[in-house]
């Protein structure tokens, strides 16, 4: 990402970027253990792991498009207030 695009974004876009990288690698990285925890003791029990893995998503995808709803919203009603002329 070039310096110019990330210093026009604003200090909350910034946060939610960082944080939602974190919780992506985070993720990854128990997908990454639970299908080698699969792959080397197979009669192990990971459906509660897995649950919460799914759960985890579905919030952080809520989350997401709630953000981009709010900021949607504040859009339009920024473009009702100050209409261009």
């Amino acid at each position: 990402m070039p310096v110019t695009k990330l210093m026009e974004r604003s200090t909350a876009e910034i946060v939610i970027l960082l944080i939602s990288s974190v919780v992506v690698v985070i993720l990854i990285l128990a997908t990454v253990g639970v299908l080698l925890v699969e792959l080397i003791h197979p009669d192990r029990d990971t459906d509660a792991v897995l649950s919460m893995l799914f759960d985890i998503v579905k919030v952080l995808v809520g989350a997401i498009i709630g953000y981009a709803a709010g900021r949607a919203q504040g859009d339009i009603q920024a473009s009702r207030s100050h209409p261009s002329t």
